[in-house]
């Protein structure tokens, strides 16, 4: 499914085959229970699993769902954009805080494997925001909370029914929802589906379209999640010439740019002299021509002599490679979608954790942990761990700077097992406030 991305931090993807097919299943925080499986062949199809807090139950029954699941090609005339819109629900208040009243819409958002929803905001029938969001299934609809706009999701957990109430904003012209979970959800799909988001990207002669995240920015954000979650500071240019200065790379190649890391990991990318063709089929757009032929096969040689594995993702009008080690490639796949969604480690000037002193965190952790004790008073044996400052959770909030936000990881092998959940908690001059909590 085109637009799902990973985070690499924690994750760990094995080879397996599902149904005859080849696929990474991958894992978090060395959780016994899978959290999705991506097909490599046919290209986005993903399986999320969000089924963790009762999948143990039903593991028969799902395993048995799962193995009857058949992939098939097929043609489409019709964009999916041109697909009939379901509303979920409407509802009219000043969701930005212009003193105008908005027309507001939740509605099934345009994919099938993945939960995902387009909400607007249109005065007078002319759409002001758009946005569109991949979240953990629930039951969906506008309320008010504080007299703010919100959304309500009723979802189930551990059998027990569940509201949640999330903020929703309007911040640097995007619709905003506080809250969500800090590993799956997010932003879903490109500048057709989003606006405002093309405000936060930068483009340049190789990018795809008016709005699309430039190649150099992309791979400077591959750089940045490297450093910040495997420790490669030292990186530096690497020379694919001997690939690419051919006559016949010179037809299909316009230009190209690698990085090289102290591990031997090599990113970078390719411009192709012409777009390539792009194929619809039921799981998404298929690039192929000879340009995409001609790099795969050198990306491949190269990965070869050096005793590495390689990963290509291939765009109409360029395409990104990977050559590393297997016990590194994954976390380098994850940085990359990471970056070409726009989401990267903020710079070190601005680090969450740096922005804390020793005795400052220390405190926080006292807070936090008398917090639980009063909030959640079954919970024991509770672990604390401060987020990386590439935690995806920090994206959710833009509107809190360094200083002013910090998350705490928490786990439990006696009281949630195999689960981690994520404390948000808002730093003030008159102390520390909890104002999100969950998995």
């Amino acid at each position: 499914m085109k637009g799902f991305g990973v985070c690499g931090t924690g994750l760990i993807q094995k080879d397996i085959e599902f149904n005859g097919h080849p696929a990474w299943q991958g894992f978090y925080d060395g959780n016994t229970l899978w959290s999705h499986i991506i097909l490599k062949d046919p290209k986005d199809c993903v399986i999320i699993n969000n089924a963790e807090n009762w999948y143990e139950e039903y593991e028969e029954e799902i395993n048995q769902i799962l193995s009857t699941v058949e992939f098939v090609y097929y043609e489409t005339n019709t964009p999916i954009a041109e697909s009939a819109e379901i509303i979920i629900d409407s509802a009219s208040f000043d969701i930005d805080g212009d003193g105008i009243i908005e027309d507001c819409k939740i509605a099934d958002g345009p994919t099938s494997g993945l939960f995902t929803v387009v909400i607007t905001a249109s005065v007078n029938g002319n759409i002001k925001y758009k946005n569109t969001f991949n979240l953990v299934w629930g039951e969906l609809s506008f309320g008010e909370q504080d007299g703010a706009p919100c959304i309500i999701r009723k979802r189930s957990q551990d059998q027990e029914p569940k509201a949640e109430h999330l903020p929703l904003s309007v911040q640097e012209g995007r619709i905003v929802i506080g809250g969500l979970g800090p590993t799956y959800e997010g932003y879903w799909g490109d500048s057709k589906w989003n606006y405002g988001l093309e405000e936060k990207t930068e483009t340049d002669s190789d990018a795809q379209s008016p709005g699309t995240i430039s190649s150099d920015s992309i791979l400077e954000g591959i750089v940045r999640w490297a450093k910040t979650n495997l420790n490669l500071s030292d990186s530096k240019p690497y020379d694919m010439s001997a690939l690419f200065g051919s006559d016949q790379a010179k037809a299909l190649i316009r230009n190209h740019k690698a990085i090289l890391f102290e591990d031997g990991s090599i990113v970078g990318y390719c411009s192709y002299a012409v777009p390539q063709s792009v194929k619809t089929t039921s799981s998404g757009d298929v690039v192929y021509g000879d340009g995409v032929d001609f790099v795969d096969s050198q990306i491949k040689t190269e990965a070869d002599k050096n005793g590495k594995e390689s990963y290509t993702n291939s765009g109409k009008d360029r395409v990104f490679f990977i050559i590393s080690d297997k016990s590194r490639l994954n976390d380098l796949i994850g940085f990359y979608m990471n970056s070409s969604e726009g989401n990267c480690p903020a710079p070190e000037q601005s680090s969450y954790l740096g922005a804390l002193s020793e005795g400052e965190k220390q405190k926080i952790l006292e807070f936090a942990k008398g917090w639980y004790a009063d909030n959640f008073p079954n919970y024991k044996d509770l672990v604390f761990e401060f987020a990386k400052d590439s935690a995806f959770g920090y994206t959710q909030y833009p509107q809190y700077k360094p200083g002013e936000i910090i998350i705490l990881r928490v786990t439990s092998e006696k009281s949630f097992a195999g689960s981690v959940r994520s404390c948000f908690i808002k730093i003030t001059d008159s102390g520390y406030e909890v104002f999100n909590e969950g998995t």
